[in-house]
């Protein structure tokens, strides 16, 4: 049993330096809890160390070394070791549940070596658990397990004077642990915000603030204001009255706006002031994108521009796309009242919840690469995405699903 214990501390020891690269993402588990056989009244202390790997959304790979100890049946201190080599499946993969779950559930099984009854074999484990985040590299995590025991043949014991036939038996345990989960490792992340610095598009992201896998801030209702600083993060607004609705645009939210359908002044709690220019008109053209769907004085052009298209199950932009986009840009730049709508989709290869966030993605990849080309955001607004509604085409064939995995632009003026 030593050697196996000095095997498990020397393979996570090795696995935490040598398998490193820019790419990966490490962590490291510290734990303890209880464990016990299935039929018996016994239960024993166990503590456990960790090392896992991410390998995608939906899965990780990890090795774990426990230990039973203290246990109440048996004389010794040290009853079992285990060391486990396993896979963890992962449910908020966007599949099941959603990324950012504030509580990310998943299940675990693998082959380990087990240490029990005098006899070292080869077994099964499996459980399942929870992790809760508490910041961006840290989690509590509370595990249940299944340890599948080794089987003991018939044998003697003796004891002064007598001796004992043991029939066979195998002494299956349960185990119950919760812990720390301590993520490291991985490309250099200046901002802290959980994008490596080569993916950042935002890279001086400042602390604590929710970013999208790109590294930049999130706009959940896509008004052109971000979260952080959106006084209404859920519901479209205006830029003038910090993201929240201004159905007079009066810089005036209407939930403090006194009197909503009349463009005031804010020391008149929206409500007109004969002393002040608060109700005079403004200028279409001063409008963003968004205020100007807002206001519903809108004018679509008949300028037709062909959607762009993405591979499947990815969001980033072909070099094909980014021509088109480009000179759709060069346009749009030529001419300073035109705005631009932007619609994302998807095929049906997915679930809803996964594709609309896959079609928003898409969505955003093309606002991103349009604003790097010196085109502003406050003149695009983008819906948030529709996954695999309104399809160009029938999702019955491969050439049919390439038509919907794509992004749509619509051409408006202000009125």
């Amino acid at each position: 049993m030593k050697r196996q214990i000095l095997l498990g501390i020397f393979i996570l020891l090795a696995g935490g330096v040598l398998g490193q690269s820019s790419d990966q993402k490490w962590g490291l588990g510290i734990g303890s809890g209880v464990y016990g056989a299935w039929g018996e009244n016994s239960l024993g202390y166990m503590p456990e160390l960790s090392i896992s790997r991410y390998v995608s959304p939906s899965l990780d790979a990890f090795l774990r070394q426990n230990l039973g100890l203290a246990n109440n049946k048996i004389q010794s201190n040290l009853d079992v070791s285990l060391t486990t080599l396993g896979i963890r499946y992962k449910l908020n993969n966007g599949l099941v549940l959603p990324e950012s779950s504030l509580l990310k559930p998943y299940v675990w099984a693998g082959p380990g070596y087990l240490s029990d009854n005098k006899v070292d074999k080869i077994n099964l484990n499996l459980g399942l658990g929870v992790n809760y985040a508490l910041k961006r590299n840290v989690a509590l995590y509370a595990e249940a397990g299944y340890i599948h025991g080794a089987k003991v043949k018939e044998h003697e014991e003796t004891a002064p004077g007598t001796i004992y036939i043991i029939p066979t038996y195998r002494d299956n345990l349960w185990k119950v642990t919760v812990g720390l989960a301590i993520s490291f490792g991985g490309s250099k992340d200046s901002d802290e915000d959980g994008v490596p610095d080569r993916r950042d598009k935002c890279p001086n992201t400042p602390r604590d603030i929710f970013v999208d896998e790109h590294g930049c801030p999130i706009d959940t209702d896509g008004d052109g204001v971000i979260d952080h600083l959106d006084a209404c993060p859920t519901e479209p607004g205006l830029t003038s009255a910090s993201g929240c609705p201004d159905q007079d645009r009066d810089g005036v939210p209407d939930k403090e706006d006194a009197c909503p359908d009349v463009k005031g002044s804010k020391e008149n709690k929206g409500c007109p002031d004969s002393n002040s220019n608060a109700a005079q008109e403004t200028d279409p053209s001063q409008l963003t994108a968004a205020e100007a769907i807002e206001s519903g004085n809108t004018r679509v052009l008949d300028i037709k521009v062909k959607p762009v298209y993405f591979v499947v199950d990815q969001s980033y932009l072909t070099s094909f796309s980014k021509n088109r986009i480009a000179n759709l840009v060069e346009m749009l730049l030529k001419n300073p009242a035109y705005l631009v709508r932007l619609w994302g989709y998807t095929d049906d290869l997915a679930g809803d919840d996964y594709n609309q966030k896959l079609s928003q993605r898409r969505a955003e990849s093309v606002m991103r690469f349009m604003t790097s080309m010196g085109f502003s955001r406050s003149r695009i607004v983008s819906s948030n995405g529709l996954g695999e509604a309104n399809p160009a085409a029938p999702n019955n064939s491969e050439q049919n699903r390439k038509l919907n995995r794509r992004v749509e632009f619509e051409i408006f003026v202000a009125e």
